[in-house]
């Protein structure tokens, strides 16, 4: 009964730590920061735990656009800023 009942109480299957009943698995799962989510920035291939992404985004993502800091302005892929910098 216990393997199908929706009342009974089961881990995070994403390591969270948390004691969820199985009816509240999906909702719990949606924002679980420790479920492994793909990064949304177009082109990255990138999986990480939820509550890595922001700092993804912010400090490692190699699609994601930044601006030159030297001056030109322009917007560029973090992956190509090094390049341009050398240019």
């Amino acid at each position: 009964h216990f393997e199908v009942c929706e009342l009974h109480c089961v881990e995070c299957p994403d390591g969270c730590g948390e004691t969820i009943s199985r009816r509240d698995l999906s909702t719990h799962s949606s924002s679980c920061q420790y479920k492994k989510v793909a990064c949304d920035t177009p082109g990255c291939p990138e999986f990480l735990l939820r509550k890595d992404l922001e700092r993804h985004l912010r400090k490692y993502c190699q699609f994601a656009l930044v601006k030159c800091e030297h001056g030109c302005g322009q917007f560029l892929l973090r992956g190509k800023l090094e390049e341009h910098e050398e240019e």
